[in-house]
């Protein structure tokens, strides 16, 4: 493999083309290493051949059936249809995409065997390394925990659908007007703010997965120009990533900046698509069974979205842990992840939820187990009495910490004292 042509990389338009040639050894050794592991898994999944192309199809067949089941008979004809309609848009496009590899499979197959016998150009990138072919290009990146393998595709027409506005359809009037007014934006600016991108001025946004595609399809009716950009050779499955371009203006950046104007509604409704897309749900696996809801963000992440937690602390109490350097973990547990669950539920319109339940897929399930549990405490609301002082209890990082408020030094050094006198000079705080 170190016979390929190695060089560096620069950004022209949306791709790294060959600048100059790399005779770093070790920027050579990491590129082989990138490449060794890209190859070795496309291998293993044989991706050349279609028949993940029939299992991401049956996997929208799927959801189409659970739809119509969950749906016929509850809403009108007119809205089942158009919500079976769109889907059926999706798997016409999968059927696009079957005949589309079924000729550029082969020249998959054909850049991994000039791969490994070294003759092909590798570009080297800031993050990864890149291949080009005449239809496909291998991106392989290399992150803190993980390395995504990409065959970003070209030539791939992209196709533009009509979206039916189904909220439209099962409210009335006095509804709709509400639910534009206090809940349409935030649901689309969770997503936005999460997983959106902007392009040509409009609201977009690129998702490996079905529901999302789904649902954010639903919060922007009128016009959507959408195509599959590329092929992710995981680890554990071979996926497709869509890219979604909608007709309305965008609302990453500005939505934040207004978050003094969200109803309690809409600021709900933000945090429940932002769970979604950068979020996670889990039930520890302990006898105390303890909820947890989380959503990640970077340091600049957070400092947008602080006016937002800083209006959630007043009822559902978080804390931040850092993740990584650049990183941080926005939690919320136990009572109050259970009291956020049920309110983000709540404030959901009927056909929003039926969807959802349709689509079954596992964060939203396991959000709505996390609203059905029994809330047995809340930090900060239990109070015990030590030596005649109130102690407030807390949890953090699995330590109970039992919490007294005091004015001065002075205050703190007498209560000190007085638990050393009952608990003896071992007592530590």
């Amino acid at each position: 493999m170190r016979r390929n042509h190695f060089c560096a990389g620069k950004k022209k338009g949306n791709e790294y083309v060959c600048d100059g040639e790399v005779n770093n050894s070790g920027m050579v050794d990491n590129a082989v290493d990138l490449l060794a592991g890209a190859i070795k898994r496309m291998q293993r999944w044989r991706v050349w051949e279609a028949w993940w192309v029939v299992e991401v199809m049956d996997e929208w067949l799927m959801a189409r059936d659970r739809l119509e089941v969950q749906l016929r008979g509850r809403y009108s004809e007119e809205v089942v249809n158009d919500l079976l309609g769109l889907i059926d848009k999706f798997v016409s496009y999968n059927e696009k995409l079957w005949n589309y590899w079924h000729s550029v499979g082969d020249e998959v197959k054909k850049l991994i065997e000039e791969l490994m016998g070294g003759r092909v150009e590798v570009i080297i990138r800031p993050s990864g390394v890149s291949v080009h072919s005449e239809h496909v290009t291998l991106e392989v990146n290399r992150t803190n925990t993980s390395m995504p393998v990409q065959l970003v595709l070209k030539g791939l027409e992209s196709m533009t659908i009509k979206v039916s506005n189904v909220f439209r359809k099962t409210m009335s009037r006095e509804e709709y007007e509400k639910f534009v007014k206090k809940m349409l934006k935030a649901l689309r600016g969770g997503f936005e703010e999460t997983d959106g991108t902007i392009d040509k001025g409009y609201a977009a946004m690129s998702t490996s997965q079905p529901w999302q595609a789904i649902t954010w399809t639903m919060l922007y009716p009128g016009e959507v120009r959408m195509y599959i950009s590329a092929v992710n050779v995981n680890e554990g499955d071979v996926t497709i990533t869509w890219y979604l371009r909608s007709s309305h203006k965008p609302l990453k950046g500005k939505i934040l900046n207004d978050a003094n104007k969200l109803s309690e509604e809409g600021l709900l409704a933000l945090m429940f698509t932002a769970i979604l897309g950068d979020g996670s749900a889990r039930i520890m696996n302990n006898s105390n069974g303890k909820a947890i809801i989380k959503i990640t963000m970077s340091s600049e992440e957070f400092d947008a979205w602080k006016f937002i937690f800083e209006r959630l602390q007043n009822k559902f109490r978080w804390h931040k842990y850092p993740k990584t350097n650049d990183a941080d973990d926005i939690v919320f547990y136990s009572g109050y992840a259970i009291d956020l669950a049920r309110a983000m539920i709540n404030v959901l319109p009927p056909i929003l939820r039926d969807v959802l339940d349709a689509l079954g897929f596992e964060k939203w399930e396991r959000i709505k187990r996390i609203a059905e549990m029994e809330v047995k405490f809340r930090r900060g609301e239990v109070q015990v009495i030590v030596a005649g002082y109130k102690f407030t209890v807390d949890i953090q990082r699995g330590t109970v910490v039992l919490v007294h408020p005091v004015r001065t030094e002075d205050e703190a050094k007498n209560v000190i004292e007085t638990l050393k006198t009952v608990y003896g000079d071992e007592f530590h705080t």
